[in-house]
């Protein structure tokens, strides 16, 4: 379906987010980076889509071990949008076993 949508159509950005939902089930995580990379600096992609790829970003570096460039990003989402509703979800806690 993402090949018959343009990329100037917001549904584009919806469905190239959940691409990198499906790497991420299936452990692809350095392709899903690289999917959720793309939707972060890309300019014009809908605020959600972007709020919701730093966290799942973030979530990423957590899981490979990335700490400190999870922070990072998890910061820029609270910097830069402060009352995300994604907020709650940017940390290492909400994806890793406690």
């Amino acid at each position: 379906m993402l090949n018959t949508l343009s990329p100037a159509d917001s549904l584009y950005y919806e469905i190239t987010f959940y691409l990198s939902e499906c790497l991420i089930v299936k452990d692809k995580f350095v392709e899903a980076e690289e999917v959720l990379k793309m939707l972060v600096n890309r300019p014009n992609i809908p605020s959600d889509v972007i709020q919701k790829s730093l966290v799942r970003l973030g979530q990423i570096y957590c899981v490979v071990s990335r700490p400190a460039e999870a922070n990072k990003v998890f910061t820029k989402l609270k910097t830069d949008f402060p009352r995300s509703k994604y907020i709650p979800l940017a940390n290492c806690e909400s994806v890793l076993d406690k």
